[in-house]
Formats: structure tokens, sequence, C-alpha cells
């Protein structure tokens, strides 16, 4: 099996060194930073460029790394720092093929420091020295094994054969596997010769300007590889599953953004991820290529709505139909609902019921906790209506008394026998004024009951709703439901009071 992914990378030519630990996340991680570090030089941001693969040697410390390094601090005029990183190049490959031209490089770079000569605005080096080339690390499985790596100097020599001169063709470096090379852009041979059990396996590659080129040979299986990288626009984890559909495998192949080897040849891709439909696509690798997919999922039609309240049962209806009871020991209540508006409606016993509207997102949930109002007493309606009566009732029997106390004694006047001083004028005065005030205490009273039934201290009940997020995501803060602003009324004693009176003359 032969393999290959690719990065973008600047090097000088045909350098090899060993590789014994070569990390796939590390590598992963230097592939990313020289993409960046390959976009910024292109746009002269030397500096930017050059800490972007300082980054990528951290990663995996390669030689070539340390060149793209010195060639940015050169490019940006930062001579010493240039001189340091070229020096720690050599260092940590001292025979490189092209050692007598960085040698000439270093020299020219001192005379210009020991000078201090202004250094011309940045231009291509027209020897090729700041070219952009390849990394190619080439591994086998198991490891250890023989390898070379040819590469076409003639475009008109022919194809690489085994065991002939192969005139047009250059060997470029060579070593047990893991070995790592820097190469020019063009075509390449790599080959590893039959050894211990396993037999000769060979591939030719074209090798495209500025790439990690991750090369392997599986000689126990004899196939030919690609690199497939997948990348998702979703939120949450995006699960991906190669060949076998997600029903048929409990452990997928990766989670978004992941980058694999492949064997060549058509391949089924399925993605899913919670709150979106699953998206399947068919695909197709050759040996060697770099597929890099960019996949964008559609929402699910649905959402769910997580309703909870305030009382230890709450029974609740969602556009007019009846969707479940929410009970405190149990949690919220899950309800799925299509995407879009809707009329939520929960009632609760001795409790104001609440009714409004709920926007369920597709493909994500909403909390929504409603906080019931409790029902209004009454019990100050009926005890002053109550006391209203009584008061009445006694003004009543009070004015009766003197009204029959007056209607004695203007008899007694018209028969002459009324005495002077006569002790019933005085009750009836009294009862009279007793009278009055129980009508006066009644009417108010009266008033203060028929205030007591038709008002309503408490709020009204109300909702509210969380922000909407992933099935598999902690829920968003729920907003606290606050009361509406509401007008209370209570009686007031402007200084003039009305009622019922009995008018008697004394």
């Amino acid at each position: 099996m032969i393999s290959i992914t690719c990065c973008p990378l600047l090097a000088p030519v045909a350098l090899a060194q060993p590789a014994a630990q070569v990390s796939a996340e590390r590598l992963e991680k230097a592939r990313k930073h020289m993409e960046e570090g390959q976009s910024l030089y292109a746009q002269k941001r030397y500096l930017d460029a050059a800490q972007a693969f300082q980054l990528a040697y951290t990663a995996q410390p390669f030689a070539a790394f340390l060149f793209n390094e010195a060639v940015c601090y050169e490019k940006a005029g930062e001579l010493d720092r240039a001189l340091t990183t070229f020096k720690r190049y050599l260092a940590a490959d001292p025979n490189p093929p092209d050692a007598p031209a960085l040698q000439a490089r270093i020299q020219r770079i001192e005379a210009q420091i020991g000078a201090r000569t202004p250094l011309p605005a940045p231009t291509e080096d027209p020897r090729g020295g700041d070219a952009m080339h390849s990394l190619l690390v080439f591994e086998s499985n198991p490891p250890g094994a023989p390898a070379q790596v040819w590469q076409k100097v003639d475009p008109s020599a022919p194809p690489f054969a085994p065991q002939k001169e192969n005139k047009g063709w250059k060997q470029v470096s060579s070593g047990p596997t893991p070995l790592v090379s820097t190469l020019a852009p063009g075509r390449y041979h790599v080959v590893v010769d039959r050894w211990r059990a396993y037999n000769r396996s060979d591939d030719e590659v074209d090798v495209a300007t500025g790439r990690v080129v991750q090369y392997r040979a599986s000689l126990s299986q004899g196939e030919f590889m690609g690199f497939l990288r997948v990348t998702v626009e979703a939120a949450g984890e995006a699960r991906i599953f190669l060949d076998e559909p997600p029903s048929q495998q409990g452990k997928p192949w990766g989670v978004a953004p992941h980058g694999e080897l492949i064997p060549r040849g058509k391949h089924r891709l399925w993605v899913e991820a919670p709150g979106f439909e699953t998206l399947s696509q068919d695909i197709e690798i050759d040996t060697g290529e770099q597929k890099n997919l960019q996949l964008k999922l559609q929402r699910l039609d649905f959402g769910y709505l997580l309703l909870e309240g305030n009382a230890p049962k709450v029974t609740f209806y969602l556009d007019g139909q009846l969707v479940g009871t929410y009970l405190s020991e149990d949690g919220p209540l899950k309800v799925k609902a299509s995407q879009g508006a809707h009329r939520l409606k929960a009632v609760s016993e001795d409790k104001k019921p609440y009714e409004g509207d709920v926007e369920v997102a597709g493909g994500q949930a909403r909390e929504v906790r409603v906080v019931l109002s409790s029902r209004p007493g009454r019990g100050l309606g009926w005890t002053t209506a109550a006391l209203s009566a009584a008061t009445l009732g006694a003004g009543v029997y009070l004015g009766l008394r003197s009204r029959g106390l007056l209607e004695d004694l203007r008899a007694d006047r018209r028969a002459g026998h009324l005495a002077p001083g006569d002790d019933r004028v005085g009750e009836g005065k009294t009862y009279a004024i007793l009278a009055n005030v129980g009508f006066v205490s009644s009417a108010l009273l009266a008033g203060v009951a028929t205030y007591g039934f038709l008002r309503d201290p408490t709020p009204p009940s109300m909702a509210g709703q969380g922000d909407p997020h992933e099935f598999d995501a902690p829920a968003s803060p729920r907003r606290t439901p606050r009361p509406a602003s509401t007008l209370r009324l209570s009686p007031v004693f402007l200084g003039q009071q009305g009622g019922l009176f009995l008018h008697g003359s004394f």
C-alpha cells in the first residue's frame, strides 16, 4: 500500500533526514501551520510567516521547516535572525545536497551584516534558492524498509523501470523508513526494495509546489492509498461514517474535522450530527490524491420544547392539543413539535392558566418555564358583605325604634299628655343617630365587598423562554418571567360620604 497527503511548505532541494518518530497528530499540526505560513509568505508578510513556520517546527521538528523560517527572516531584512536560523538548519542536517550553495548564502549574509549595508527591496532569488519546495515523509508498514526516492530530471526520460539504468532519473534520497526528504516540484518515483518476506513496492507521484507529502507503503497489503479530509459546517459534534451507514457500525470513521488515509477507489460517506439531517455522498479517490471535502448539513424541520412550571403538576396544550403533564419530580416535559410558531397553554389546579406564543427552532431545543399565579381569594368580599348586611340590619332596627318613639311623642302631643323633658325625645335622637351610622357603615362595607369580589391583586401567569440550543448541548440560561405592571385599587375616603338616612324631627 502506498499513500500520500500534502501541505504547503518552503524548503531547499533534496534534503534527506531520519524520521524515527513521525506523529500523525503532530504532522497534521505542522501541516496547518505550513498552510498558514505559505499564505502569509505569498502576501509578503514575512515575519508572520516565519512565526508560522516556527510553530510547524515545534509541532514536528524537521530541518526543512528551519530553512523556511530562515528564508522569511532574510526576505524581511532580519539578517541576524536569518543567519542564526540557517546555521540551526545546517546543524539539524549537516550534509544537505545543496550545502555549497547554502554556505555561499551564509557567507553573503555575514558580509552584509559586517558591512551593515542596506538591503534592496525583497525579490525572488533568481537562482531558485527561495523557490517553494515540498517535504516528503516516506513511511512503510512495517517500518525499517529500504526506501529510495528518484527524481525525473529529464522530461523526455522513459518511465522508471526496476533493475534498469533509468537514464533521466536521479536518486535524491534513500534510507530506512520512515524517511524524510525535501523535494523540488516535479515527478518522482518512490521505491521500497524487496525486504525480508515482503515484495518490492513502488509508485510514481507528481509533487506539486509547496506541499508536505506523506507517503506510506503497506508492504503486507499492497494497497495504494489516498488522503481524505472532511470538514463539516455544523454546530456540535458531526460524526463521519465511511463505507458502512451509521446503523450498521458503532464506531464512526472520525469526528469532523477529520482526515485519514483510505484505499483508492469509490467510497460512500455518511455524516450525522444532532439536530441535522444525515448527509450521504459518494466519493472517489486516486492513489496519492488529497481530497478535501467541505460539507454543510441541513437542519431538521422539527425541534423540542422542554416545558416546566412552578407547580407540582402542570398540564400543557400545544395548538389546542394535549401534549403532556409536567411533574416536578420528573424534570422538564420534552415535547417534539414542527419548526415555527405555536400556541402554548398551561393549566394547574388553583392557578391562573397561561396562554401565549412559543417559537420552535428546527433541529434545536428550547426551554420554556411557566410561572402560574395563584387565583385570588374572595374571603375579604364575603366578610365585608356579611358585615355590611349586619350593620344594615342594625340600622333598620334602630331607625324603626326611632320612628316608633317619634310617632308616640306626636300622639301624646296631640292628646295633650306630652310632658316637658320627656326621656323619649333623647332616646329617639340617639336611635336616629345610631341608625344613620349603621346605614353609612353598611354602604361603605358594601363598597368594600364589591371591590373584594371584583379586584384581582395577583399578576397574570407568565412564561420565560431560553435561547435555542443544540440537542446535545447544555441548556441556555433561561429568562425568568417578570410580572407585568398592574393597577391596584383600594378604597379612598375623600371626606364626603353617602348613605341611607332616616330623618325625623323632634
